[in-house]
């Protein structure tokens, strides 16, 4: 297990819309998960194997996290129906990898 200490999650949904999507990302920062900051991968797992163009994520600070309307069924990270398997880049892991860690230094 790495010593180093968790700094930024990111959240994903994929599939459908679900009525507790919003209240989960809603509920992450802070109150799951108390001083990490917690990010949006947008677009489910197409946007994660997408997040090496991505210029930015969307940080879910209290601004943010205020106009999520918890209530709303669907996310506000949005979904695909993307299968990482059904890629046929058969690099995809290694760039979902890189775009995992530039993500971490993006504002």
């Amino acid at each position: 297990m790495s010593s180093k200490k968790i700094k930024r999650i990111g959240v994903i949904t994929s599939g459908g819309d679900c009525g507790g999507l919003n209240a989960v990302i809603k509920g992450l920062p802070g109150r799951l998960f108390p001083g990490i900051e917690s990010v949006v991968i947008p677009n489910g797992y197409a946007g994660l194997y997408n997040l090496v163009e991505m210029k930015d994520v969307v940080l879910l600070d209290a601004d943010r996290v205020s106009r999520i309307e918890a209530s709303l069924a669907g996310s506000e990270a949005g979904h695909s129906r993307v299968k990482i398997s059904k890629i046929a880049d058969p690099k995809k892991y290694e760039r979902i990898k890189e775009g995992l860690k530039n993500s971490v230094s993006m504002p």
